[in-house]
C-alpha cells in the first residue's frame, strides 16, 4: 500500500523541508482571503489525496539538497 501523506500528493507544494502548501485546500471557498495558502506538514494526510508519481522523488532530492546546503552553511570556516 502506498503512503498517502502530503509529500506524495499532487496538490502539495514544498515550502520547507517539513511543510508546504496544499493547493487543493487553498482553493476551497471557506478559506479566508488573507490565508489563501494552507500550510500543511509533509506527514499530513486527507481524503482528497492523489498520487504525484515521479514528483515524490524530485521532492526527496530537493529535501536532501536543502539539508546538505544547511549543513554546509552551519560548518565553521
Amino acid at each position: 500500500m502506498t503512503d498517502t501523506t502530503c509529500i506524495r500528493c499532487k496538490f502539495f507544494r514544498m515550502k520547507s523541508r517539513s511543510e508546504g502548501i496544499c493547493r487543493l485546500l487553498s482553493q476551497q471557498p471557506e478559506t479566508d482571503r488573507d490565508d489563501r495558502e494552507q500550510q500543511v506538514k509533509t506527514d499530513f494526510s486527507c481524503e482528497q489525496w492523489q498520487d504525484c508519481g515521479q514528483q515524490y522523488y524530485i521532492r526527496l532530492g530537493w529535501i536532501k539538497g536543502q539539508s546538505e546546503k544547511e549543513e554546509k552553511n552551519s560548518r565553521p570556516v
